[in-house]
């Protein structure tokens, strides 16, 4: 009588190692596309940083002239009319 065999592999430590490698395969590059997106999203945030402070930086001779000219309440002298 004929032996039985089936069409389909049994699972072999040889099954598994190629399924470990394709699932490195298929990980490794969507762990480096999250590594570059996560890169530019941060020099995106460096860059919008630098810019709020190239603005502030613009608008301080406004805030040293309103510092100058401000007293505290304790300076003023209200005894002289």
């Amino acid at each position: 009588m004929p032996s039985q065999t089936s069409a389909l592999p049994s699972r072999t430590s040889e099954s598994y190692s190629s399924l470990g490698w394709i699932a490195g395969a298929v990980i490794g590059p969507v762990a480096g596309v999250v590594m570059i997106v996560g890169l530019l999203w941060f020099m995106f945030q460096r860059k919008q940083k630098q810019a709020v402070q190239a603005a502030l930086l613009q608008a301080q001779p406004y805030t040293d002239y309103a510092r100058a000219t401000y007293r505290d309440p304790q300076e003023l002298d209200v005894s002289n009319p």
